[in-house]
């Protein structure tokens, strides 16, 4: 009976091991490379009365970028998306998830906004749709709208440089 007692916090931590392993490595089968970005509609933050579509995007390589302004790495991710949008030149739109358009309006005029368009996500259902795992979030997508990259999480200098620009770089080569 007492090897017993010992046996129960040794499974209670086996059982939490997998748990985080599973959050925390989602199946590629869940990730929406490859597939067309899904249908949407937010409401657009500056124009009042509009939304803000998938059908709305470029037939040409962008980032749609998921954040939050109550995001802690969203808000040390900021100043990557500003670099990606002002000195890479790569068109990106955001999408403000359960967010107040207040704090979304005052987040972007205090540490600058690099988004061609901005919209709000309030109940998350398009960030549902988008299998969005975490803010912030960021999806290339090509020519075609569809996803060609996924990263859940802050980007870093490295990632941007060894991943994402590479990846954008081909895709506006392609025909």
């Amino acid at each position: 009976m007492n090897k017993i007692i010992y046996l129960i916090p040794v499974f209670a931590l086996m059982l939490l091991g997998v748990f985080f392993y599973a959050h925390n490595n989602p199946n590629p089968k869940a990730l929406m490379i490859y597939k067309p970005i899904p249908p949407f509609s937010t409401e657009r933050l500056w124009v009042k009365d509009s939304n803000f579509t998938d059908k709305d995007l470029p037939a040409a390589p962008h980032i749609v970028h998921f954040f939050s302004t109550w995001c802690a790495a969203c808000q040390e991710e900021h100043e990557l998306i500003m670099q990606l949008a002002k000195i890479h030149n790569i068109p990106i739109y955001g999408i403000a998830y359960r967010d107040a358009p207040e704090d979304v309006q005052k987040f972007l005029s205090d540490k600058g906004n690099p988004y061609i368009a901005t919209s709000l996500d309030r109940s998350g259902e398009n960030a549902r749709i988008c299998k969005l795992k975490r803010t912030p979030s960021t999806y290339v997508i090509d020519k075609h709208k569809q996803i060609r990259y996924q990263h859940d999480g802050a980007l870093s200098k490295q990632h941007l440089t060894k991943i994402v620009l590479p990846i954008i770089e081909i895709l506006k080569q392609e025909k």
